[in-house]
């Protein structure tokens, strides 16, 4: 239970220029409060041991340490849930303690830390540490490691307390963990109770990144190989290789608790000898067991076991199992270890056994060899439970075994004495190559110097860390290049987020409508909606003359309508419509769009105005999203259906024709891009999640955009009328049909939830869900479910705001500008291949202005692409801009929004 504050780290070296420990002292110290001697010790810790004691009281610390660490996060962490009616694991006074002492080491680290300080916490007892120091230090470096096991999202989230344990375990820039499936589990219960989106290198939070790694800590074989060549160890191993001449010694050592398998070892050991009657008098256990704080009935249950065998084939020379409740000197211990020949672990749970790692360094056979006068080097059998976090380490070298499988154990306990020396020996340098390799050393350094790097990389990715867009900076970059690529992102950052069928305006100031001059609406021949300086796409005409149905039903209108119009000033029509028919003030935004809406209808279509506007559009809004949830719809969706419920509402206010909320929407959208390509060194790709037919539609007039559609998986070059798959379809289909069945089961569970499939993804939306705090947990057990049973189909479940969406690992917005610009380097350069020198040259780079623009999670990637590309120096001017205040990997930030991102393109389409 202690914190490491460094100062100084030489990566190089693995040595620290300057350190301090931050712990407690283990003890009852509330007799020590006032006195001098409390005083006499902090100043002897500080200054003889570089350490800082943690002052608590003995209840705060007996609670912290007796109850909640040992009787539930202890078994927990190791797949046993406390639920012995006899324990009091769950009674509240365990977490305050726990949240107490953690309290106390974060405010002495907070006291103590000076920049430039990195803060390194460790295990299980600290789990709240690097949340409480971040909330105090919001720019410290601080790193997590967690020694013992993380266990499954379903044995983790029976912790009560289970959110508050994973978001203090998040304040941290690093956690580690021992190996890929500790830091599996972790992901995947972040995504599942905290619904935090995990990638293969971490987790997204709202506000940061947090990297999380794998890294097995080890032992230090220089250390111990000084310690074994002691003359205490010497005249031990003597004395035991005379005491066991004339049999073969099976050593085991750990603490006597559930979690260390030593009943199932004994058990094991037993079946041996009665079934191999051979190794009775030949074979010995000599059992280590260390005294713990826990006192329970597992003492007797393996006294019972000892007492039993010895019994059973025990005489006055021979005495199958040594057991010795107590630990032994570390002289004794190294003995031990060399003279065996074999170690036995039967862990039930361990984060990673390091007397393997001891045992396989004492194995070398230089003992046997010395014995024999340098004729004989023999090596030791490592028997090691699988569910250790060694044995992932090990590559099956050793003897794996299950310790619930008796019998398995007991063939191993054979295998492992009459193994041949060849093979002892083959199967020992293997193991023994992959200790070396990972040694307390390298542990040490690689994770001091991880935690650099990525400290770096997430402070470059702080909002507050990058830049403003410059738009004199981009300006003069975009002036001076020749061949420009636009990457920009579509929804968030092009246009408003939405459905492709709602009326979202980018900027209400300026669709006001473009009424018709003449006073006369049957005289106006075009209609459109001027947003920039010229309009580059516009409503595409439609006679305006009416119908015979239409010119008779304005015969047979009424005296009293026709007084009414004439009243109004032909000017003034639609917004007296609009005022009296909303109650809206003439100069409201939503004003503004019903406005245009009248007077696109007006324009196009001379038939009497439609009945009055009851409702106001937000109005509007609320009555569709009352619609949806009272549907209680339980199925497949595909867009079709709340398409057509939309637009039936849009009928009921007047607003159902699909180019007033086209031109609404994106009509300026529409006219920066255009105003762009009117520049022929310019070349547009948009990026979006949308279907390929969505895209053709909202984008038909402008034949020169290219496309990618659905994150990825679909492109459109430029000029082109046909899309390339970019996903593979078949592999498409497979994953579709396991991911269906696991959306299916939570959809049955998930009341007003739905189902929409895309071509290359699966999202499953739960934001009109009857109960919507049961639908997010089902949706995050969903998501997680998904990432677990479908990992090897590569495909990955993301929890967003009010759905999960699955979609492939392998196709995604990067991959697909990766394609883009492979692909206009392989244009330009084959063209200039058929030129001469000169224009060779001129043409070397294929792209010197690229810019990309994004909003969102997928952008990220692109950003990072992109930004390689600069660093790399194949393309001369990279711009990465990023929207919003999350934090981000692109060069510079806009803070305006859409209307910030469209006007800064309309600015470079004025300097072309």
């Amino acid at each position: 239970m202690t914190v490491f504050i460094a100062s100084l780290f030489l990566p190089k070296t693995g040595k620290l220029g300057d350190y301090t420990y931050v712990g407690t002292l283990g003890m009852p110290t509330d007799a020590l409060e006032g006195s001098q001697q409390k005083q006499d010790i902090e100043d002897k810790l500080a200054t003889e041991h570089d350490a800082l004691a943690v002052w608590c009281s003995d209840k705060d610390f007996n609670g912290h340490y007796s109850h909640f660490c040992k009787q539930i996060l202890w078994p927990v962490f190791h797949y046993q849930i406390p639920d012995n009616p006899k324990s009091k694991a769950y009674e509240d006074h365990s977490w305050k303690y726990y949240v107490n002492v953690n309290q106390a080491f974060a405010d002495k680290i907070v006291r103590n830390w000076k920049r430039g300080d990195v803060i390194w916490v460790h295990d299980y007892h600290l789990l709240l540490v690097p949340g409480m120091v971040r909330k105090k230090l919001p720019d410290a470096k601080i790193g997590f490691f967690l020694h013992v096991a993380f266990p499954s999202s379903e044995i983790f989230r029976c912790l009560a307390m289970r959110k508050e344990l994973l978001e203090g375990m998040l304040g941290a820039n690093l956690i580690g963990f021992q190996i890929h499936e500790y830091t599996r589990h972790f992901l995947q219960t972040c995504s599942r109770i905290l619904a935090a989106e995990a990638t293969p290198d971490g987790l997204q939070l709202e506000d940061r990144f947090v990297d999380v790694i794998n890294l097995p800590i080890g032992i230090d074989p220089v250390a111990l190989d000084q310690h074994r060549g002691e003359p205490e160890v010497a005249r031990w191993i003597e004395s035991m290789r005379q005491r066991y001449q004339d049999c073969r010694l099976i050593v085991a050592r750990d603490k006597l608790d559930h979690v260390r398998g030593v009943r199932q070892k004994l058990l094991s050991y037993e079946l041996f000898l009665n079934k191999n009657p051979e190794w009775r008098g030949k074979t010995v256990l000599i059992q280590v067991a260390l005294s713990t704080s826990e006192k329970s009935e597992l003492d007797a249950t393996v006294s019972d076991i000892v007492t039993r065998v010895n019994s059973s084939w025990a005489n006055l020379a021979y005495q199958p199992v040594v057991y010795l409740k107590q630990d032994i000197d570390y002289a004794q211990y190294l003995a031990l270890l060399t003279i065996a020949d074999a170690l036995m672990i039967t862990s039930q749970r361990e984060g990673m056994n390091l007397t393997s790692h001891e045992f396989l360094a004492c194995q070398d056979g230089r003992h046997t060899e010395a014995a024999s006068g340098g004729e004989v080097k023999k090596h030791g059998s490592l028997i090691l439970s699988e569910f250790t976090g060694t044995a992932s380490l090990f590559g099956g070298h050793e003897l794996s075994v299950n310790p619930w499988d008796y019998q398995a154990c007991s063939d191993a306990i054979k295998q492992a004495l009459t193994m041949g020396e060849d093979e002892k020996a083959r199967r020992w340098g293997k193991l023994y190559e992959a200790v070396n390799h990972h040694t307390g050393a390298h542990w040490f350094t690689e994770f001091l110097s991880r935690l650099d790097r990525v400290y770096e990389e997430q402070h470059k990715r702080d909002q507050t860390a990058v830049p403003r867009l410059s738009m004199s900076s981009l300006a003069r970059q975009y002036k001076r290049s020749e061949r420009r690529l636009f990457i920009l992102d579509y929804e968030g950052t092009l246009v408003s987020w939405g459905p492709v069928n709602q009326i979202i305006p980018v900027s209400p100031q300026v669709l006001a409508p473009a009424l018709p001059s003449s006073t006369d609406p049957l005289n106006t021949t075009h209609t459109s909606f001027s947003v920039a300086h010229r309009p580059r796409v516009e409503v595409e005409e439609r006679d305006p003359r009416p119908s015979q149905q239409q010119s008779s039903q304005q015969q047979s209108r009424g005296q009293e309508q026709q007084q009414q119009q004439q009243q109004i000033p032909e000017h003034g029509k639609v917004s007296a419509q609009v005022e009296s028919s909303t109650g809206l003030s003439p100069h409201s935004p939503l004003y503004e769009v019903s406005a245009a809406s009248a007077a696109l209808r007006d324009a196009t279509n001379p038939s009497p105005p439609p009945p009055p506007v009851i409702k106001t559009l937000a109005q509007a809004w609320e009555e569709q999203k009352a619609a949806s949830k009272s549907s209680k719809t339980t199925g497949t969706h595909c867009g079709s259906t709340s398409v057509r419920t939309w637009k039936t509402n849009l009928e009921v206010y007047g607003l159902d024709d699909p180019r007033t909320y086209t031109d609404l929407r994106q009509q300026r959208t529409l006219d920066v891009l255009s105003d762009l390509l009117l520049d022929e060194r310019n070349t547009i790709y948009v990026m979006s999640g949308r279907r390929p037919e969505e895209l053709d539609r909202l984008f038909r007039r402008i034949p020169n955009l290219g496309l990618i559609a659905e994150n990825g998986c679909f492109l459109k070059d430029c000029g082109s009328d046909s899309w390339i798959e970019m996903a593979d379809g078949e592999q498409i289909r497979s994953w579709k049909e396991s991911v269906k069945g696991i959306m299916t089961y939570y959809l049955e569970r998930t009341p007003g939830a739905e189902v929409e499939e895309r071509r290359c993804s699966l999202m499953f939306h739960y934001k009109s869900a009857e109960d919507y705090d049961t639908a997010s947990r089902l949706a995050s057990d969903c998501a997680s479910h998904i990432n677990d049973a479908c990992e090897a189909q590569r495909v990955h479940a993301v929890p967003l705001d009010g759905c999960v969406i699955v979609e492939p690992v392998d196709w995604t917005k990067s991959t697909a500008a990766e394609h883009v610009f492979d692909g206009i380097r392989k244009r330009i350069m084959g063209s200039a291949s058929a030129e001469g020198q000169e224009q060779q040259q001129h043409n070397k780079d294929a792209v010197d202005f690229l810019m990309v623009v994004g909003d969102g999670r997928e952008d990220e990637k692109v950003f990072r692409w992109a930004n390689q590309l600069g660093e790399d120096k194949v393309v001369r001017d990279v711009v990465t801009v990023s929207l919003g205040s999350r934090n981000t990997e692109a060069g510079a930030t806009l803070t305006q929004g859409v209307s910030g991102v469209l006007l800064a393109l309309q600015k470079l389409s004025a300097v072309s």
